[in-house]
C-alpha cells in the first residue's frame, strides 16, 4: 500500500480527546503497555502522540476506550507514518488497523456521528 501523497482516508475522523494503550507486538506479555493521547480516530485507523520511538511498519497491539462503551476494544495496527512534533523527542504516529472487530469499527463510526451531531447543534445555537 502506498500511503504517501494526497489524502487517502476513506472514513470521517473523530477528534475528541481519547486515549489508547499500545504495545509492540514483539513485546513480552509482561512488558508495560504505553498510554498515548489520540489525535484522531476512524474505523480505518488512528493517530496518536508519543515520546516513544516507533518506525514505519511496526506492528502494534492496541486497546482503545470509547467514552460510552464499558470496555476498551482491542485491535492490531501497523505504523504508517511517524512525524516529529514541536515538543522535543515527541512524535505523531499514524496507524492503520489491520485487525479490528467490525462491531468496534461500527462503534467508532457511531461515535464520530454523535460528535458531528453535537457540533452541528452547537453551531445552530
Amino acid at each position: 500500500m502506498d500511503f504517501s501523497g494526497p489524502e487517502r482516508r476513506q472514513s470521517k475522523r473523530y477528534t475528541k480527546e481519547l486515549w489508547v494503550q499500545w504495545q509492540r507486538q514483539e513485546s513480552e506479555p509482561s512488558d508495560e503497555w504505553r498510554h498515548a493521547f489520540i489525535r484522531d480516530i476512524s474505523k480505518g485507523g488512528l493517530c496518536f502522540e508519543t515520546g516513544e520511538v516507533l518506525s514505519q511498519g511496526d506492528l502494534l497491539d492496541l486497546k482503545v476506550k470509547i467514552h460510552f462503551s464499558l470496555w476498551p476494544f482491542h485491535a492490531t495496527g501497523q505504523v504508517l507514518r511517524v512525524r516529529p512534533l514541536s515538543k522535543p523527542n515527541y512524535f505523531e504516529v499514524g496507524v492503520v488497523f489491520l485487525n479490528i472487530d467490525p462491531k468496534d469499527a461500527d462503534l467508532i463510526d457511531l461515535f464520530a456521528w454523535e460528535e458531528r451531531q453535537n457540533k452541528e447543534q452547537k453551531e445552530r445555537g
